[in-house]
């Protein structure tokens, strides 16, 4: 595998779903990712949203022996955005934690612990410093600014 420096989170994530699925085909279904991202125009925004499409939930959603692992890809260089930041303490609310990682090789390594059902605890340094239920509030705030500030950004372009 080449050094991910400079890829982007769809190269980190597709080298790692390849690997993954060639060395464990048993994770077929169980492995998958969430298309939440990319332009879309604002009617297909509009009926996605409809249907249940949330801003910021994790990349990538691991289901295996009975437990839930949330994966979110960045870049080295990547930042957790304000909806990401309100998903990850809502999910820590709920009992899940979600880990951030930036190469497909931490991506590989991670799913590989948990298939082998090896002890994952090497891996907290990974998790999401927004995976805090208890900040929760402030998430939902800094997120509503954000999309405020963006539709105010919106309207004076029209103008």
């Amino acid at each position: 595998m080449m050094d991910q420096g400079n890829f982007s989170e769809a190269k980190i994530q597709q080298d790692a779903i390849t690997h993954i699925r060639n060395q464990f085909p048993e994770t077929y279904g169980c492995l998958y990712h969430i298309a939440n991202g990319g332009y879309r125009d604002p009617r297909t925004a509009t009926i996605l949203t409809g249907q249940g499409v949330v801003p910021g939930v994790q990349d990538l959603h691991l289901i295996w022996a009975g437990k839930l692992y949330l994966i979110e890809v960045k870049t080295s260089s990547g930042q957790v955005d304000p909806a990401q930041k309100v998903v990850h303490a809502q999910h820590k609310k709920q009992g899940f934690d979600t880990y951030i990682f930036r190469t497909s090789k931490e991506i590989i390594s991670f799913v590989e612990y948990v298939l082998k059902s090896q002890n994952i605890d090497h891996f907290n340094g990974f998790i999401s410093p927004f995976s805090k239920a208890e900040n929760l509030h402030l998430y939902q705030e800094e997120y509503r600014v954000f999309r405020q500030s963006k539709f105010t950004q919106k309207s004076k372009n029209l103008l």
